[in-house]
């Protein structure tokens, strides 16, 4: 991962913790992929990463690939050393475990650093399976520190992932019966290549719902505005980085708004 690729997603973090009063992270994930230095019994891959969210942390180990002997063996030690297996196969094992502080994220993250060049019998420790604490508020500079902390972990992350709420706080009185949705998704990945994509989406109450008419007229107007409508998955658009996706989030908020209130 290049330092620019952590820059450009840095930046994102704290225009929006910082500087953007009504947008807020909503994940921040990293991963490694398999490392051919990884290895017990029968080749195998093992894949690492952290998630961060907004009331919870996780660590992430998934195995694929190797024997079935070799996923027993491996689930027996990731438990004793604390992990949650959630999922055990055939062709993938799947272990968890949850942090429940900054101090949790970086003692993980030297042990994940560590299965980089050594086997899991070697590094794991023996811990009693930790309980999951939801954070009721996360305060916005902690987002930060845990991006921090990943970056200097020194484990060779092959894509980081973090993903912005922007939608207003409140909506316009005459729109009320509608809601805005906005975000922002931003990829770096080990190449150097960085992506910024704006999502958005209006969503009715339970009461009501978008006519085809209504639908169709929205639908034309985001098009015009360069954003990619698939029949399914996200509305999104491309755009160049963090201050762009911000002003595009604002832009987007405000065409919707002007086409909820047209009349038909």
């Amino acid at each position: 991962m290049t330092n620019r690729s952590f820059r450009r997603i840095e930046d994102l973090l704290w225009l929006c913790t910082q500087i953007e009063s009504n947008s807020s992270p909503f994940t921040l994930s990293a991963i490694a992929y398999p490392s051919r230095a990884i290895r017990r019994g029968p080749y195998f891959h093992v894949r690492r990463m952290i998630r961060f969210e907004r009331n919870a942390m996780w660590a992430h180990i998934d195995v694929e690939d190797g024997s079935a002997l070799v996923r027993a063996r491996l689930a027996g030690d990731f438990s004793t050393a604390g992990y949650d297996a959630l999922h055990v196969d055939e062709n993938l094992a799947m272990f968890r475990r949850p942090l429940t502080d900054m101090r949790h994220l970086r003692n993980e993250l030297e042990l994940l650093s560590a299965l980089e060049t050594a086997g899991a019998n070697n590094v794991l420790p023996k811990r009693a399976p930790a309980v999951a604490r939801p954070v009721k508020r996360r305060l916005k500079r902690s987002w930060l520190v845990a991006f921090d902390a990943i970056r200097s972990a020194g484990i060779g992350w092959d894509e980081i992932s973090a993903s912005i709420d922007t939608t207003p706080a409140k909506a316009p009185m005459r729109t009320s019966m509608f809601r805005i949705h906005t975000g922002i998704l931003s990829t770096a990945r080990a190449d150097g290549r960085t992506n910024f994509e704006v999502h958005t989406s209006i969503v009715a109450d339970t009461e009501r719902t978008l006519s085809k008419s209504l639908s169709a007229r929205v639908n034309r107007a985001l098009r015009g505005a360069g954003y990619t409508i698939p029949a399914k998955g996200p509305i999104s658009k491309v755009v160049r980085g963090p201050a762009a996706a911000l002003r595009e989030c604002r832009a987007v908020e405000a065409l919707l708004t002007q086409k909820l209130l047209e009349r038909p």
